[in-house]
């Protein structure tokens, strides 16, 4: 039997992380409309920033989260393969 990955984020941290992501947007967005200037400064960092984030978070880690399962099983098959090798 192949051992299930584990991960070590949970579902309601990955929630809270991308919540405060949406309210960092929110209010560097509000303060650059209500024209703060260190506002302004910091939008074409903090957004790309942000976004990148909540898109590792949700879109990115559903991608690749399969390839978890298909490298554990791998590499139980070629434990297996080895003479000796306790599986």
């Amino acid at each position: 039997m192949t051992p299930r990955p584990s991960y070590r984020t949970t579902k309601r941290q990955i929630a809270f992380n991308t919540a405060s992501a949406w309210i960092v947007i929110l209010l560097v967005c509000a303060g650059a409309v209500s024209g703060v200037q260190q506002a302004v400064d910091i939008a074409s960092i903090v957004v790309p920033s942000m976004v990148m984030l909540i898109a590792a978070l949700l879109g990115i880690h559903r991608v690749t989260g399969s390839m978890d399962y298909r490298a554990a099983q791998e590499h139980a098959g070629e434990a297996a393969d080895q003479p000796g090798a306790a599986a």
